[in-house]
């Protein structure tokens, strides 16, 4: 959408908006005590719903007797339900009469909307719900629709803007970083499936994900695979590598450049994060897979450049980010040399572990 053209769309959303407060009138919060069931809303993508953990176990936390369920992106369900404590969780799809007749039914005291945006979709899914009172984010006066409207000040991180709404809903202070445990059976399926690919417990792994939400996220395929060659001619790692259907050309580049020794083309989300926790160290971009390395404590190597480096650093012990700004590219990634890249690489290779060390600190990890 164009500027003056967005200008107007949110000149005349305000006035409808403001027309329809009266038909939408402030509610109270409901006593502790009396909520019963919740619903989290959080249907955009993996990295979000990864960074959002914390914020879905303080919920869990501090009301542990409600019945909770999270409404996510459908092929993050099992990932979701998994990690957050949910009691239930619906994968969304779409919004649809039945999807609404299904909350409606369950009859939640408390909806939240977890999504800081302007779109007003996920805020009309709370209200619509029928909850007895909605909670999320200030933007673009979305706040009409819900009963109470939190504001973020400045720039933050995407974890300290949940604490922030964490916080008006009287939940304790949390660890904002996301820690991800896989079970033994989902480590088990991704070690068996790299043991058929020639893959052993000796060998160190190194984890290529060339994709991005955004095309103008992605760091040019041939460069990851350029420093991949590097990194197994300097530290003898073997190389993996992985993408969705919408990222099959950056893949095939990798396959042709660096010979990786796995490739994996649209992998489940539960697949790929158990790949990722066996490997030695993640190299990719601002993306989903880079936030689940984060939470997997894989050490990372990623670049950065139109995202928010504020909102959407990587967290994590062992974090190396290459933004383009800091190469005199302003926001243009492709503009990262891939000699930064690749020296960041050999560096964060001090930290990697090989597969079966990698295998039995998962296990520890897991409990």
């Amino acid at each position: 959408m164009q500027p003056l053209a967005k200008r107007a769309y949110f000149q005349l959303r305000k006035l409808v908006l403001s027309a329809g407060a009266l038909l939408l009138p402030k509610r109270r919060m409901p006593e502790p005590g009396s909520i019963k069931s919740i619903l989290v809303v959080r249907t955009d993508c993996l990295g979000d719903a990864v960074l959002s953990l914390p914020f879905f176990e303080s919920v869990r936390r501090a009301h542990d007797r409600a019945h909770m369920t999270i409404l996510c992106r459908a092929d993050l369900a099992d990932l979701v339900g998994g990690a957050s404590g949910a009691d239930a969780v619906i994968g969304y799809t779409g919004l649809s009469t039945g999807l609404l007749a299904r909350l409606r039914a369950a009859h939640y005291d408390l909806a939240i909307d977890a999504v800081l945006d302007s779109d007003l979709l996920t805020a009309v899914i709370c209200r619509a719900s029928g909850a007895r009172f909605c909670v999320g984010f200030e933007s673009r006066d979305r706040g009409v629709i819900l009963d109470q409207a939190v504001a973020v000040a400045g720039q933050r991180h995407f974890t300290e803007e949940l604490a922030e709404l964490a916080a008006a809903l009287g939940l304790p202070e949390e660890r904002s970083e996301p820690k991800l445990r896989l079970s033994r059976s989902q480590l088990d399926q991704a070690r068996a499936s790299l043991a058929a690919r020639g893959i052993a417990p000796a060998d160190k792994l190194l984890f290529i994900h060339p994709g991005g939400h955004y095309r103008a996220q992605r760091w040019p395929a041939g460069r990851f695979a350029h420093a991949a060659a590097s990194a197994r001619r300097c530290f003898g790692c073997k190389v993996i590598a992985a993408a969705g259907p919408a990222e099959a050309s950056e893949l095939e580049t990798i396959r042709d450049i660096a010979r990786p020794d796995a490739v994996f083309l649209g992998p489940t989300t539960l697949d790929l994060a158990s790949l990722i926790a066996l490997s030695g160290v993640f190299a990719g971009n601002n993306s989903g897979p880079l936030h689940l390395a984060g939470a997997l404590g894989v050490p990372t190597v990623s670049t950065m450049g139109p995202s928010d480096p504020v909102r959407w650093r990587p967290l994590g012990r062992h974090v190396a980010v290459l933004k383009a700004c800091d190469f005199g590219a302003g926001d243009d990634v492709s503009l990262i040399p891939e000699a930064a890249f690749a020296a960041a690489l050999n560096d964060m290779s001090a930290y990697a572990k090989p597969l079966g060390e990698r295998y039995e600190l998962c296990l520890r990890a897991s409990g």
